[in-house]
């Protein structure tokens, strides 16, 4: 196997607790990533009868994700401060992300690194709901250069389903258009904090 000439991991070691700062807050965001998904872009799935979330509880461990399940299928949409919460959140997270970009090609500086890739789908998954990245202009850079990267295709749009991100995007428009739900209608997207 052939490895990147330059190491995923800063080059200088004085970079590394920033490296572990930044996959930390990637995957906190997680939370707010599963919730944002499935408000808006999961909500054409078919739903779950009562057995199958029986049986959806019985085979998992997680009682977190049980209870998840369990309130996303039971209504026709999340509590409205629940997504106005992960909205801000993520919100803050990209300015974050565009102010530390403003003077650097990557998180960490001149080389693409392991900091990148943990931000990587999140982004990609924001930008498959609509999420308004031309308001964080440096991450949109970024981002322009993430999608360049040989990486970013074979980890991660070709294992995405044929058709899977124009699905993706007529039903966020749809959408919009039928009910007035988007992305940009929560939290600090709507409010302009």
């Amino acid at each position: 196997k052939e490895y990147p000439k330059t190491p995923l991991r800063p080059v200088n070691p004085v970079f590394e607790p920033l490296l572990l700062e930044w996959l930390d807050k990637a995957n906190k965001a997680q939370a707010d990533l599963k919730l944002l998904s499935h408000e808006f872009l999961f909500r054409p799935r078919k739903p779950m009868n009562d057995y199958q979330i029986e049986n959806f509880a019985a085979s998992h461990n997680n009682p977190d994700l049980v209870a998840f399940i369990r309130e996303w299928q039971g209504n026709d949409v999340f509590p409205k401060e629940k997504i106005d919460d992960a909205v801000t959140r993520t919100d803050a997270d990209f300015n974050l992300l565009n102010n530390t970009l403003a003077d650097r090609e990557w998180i960490l500086g001149d080389n693409f690194t392991l900091a990148d890739i943990s931000w990587m789908p999140n982004i990609h998954r924001m930008t498959l709901m609509d999420w308004p990245l031309e308001q964080y202009q440096h991450l949109e850079k970024w981002f322009n250069r993430v999608k360049m990267r040989q990486s970013y295709h074979n980890g991660l749009i070709a294992w995405e389903p044929k058709g899977l991100q124009n699905r993706f995007l007529n039903y966020v428009k749809k959408r919009k258009i039928d009910s007035g739900i988007h992305v940009t209608c929560f939290g600090a997207l709507a409010s302009g904090i």
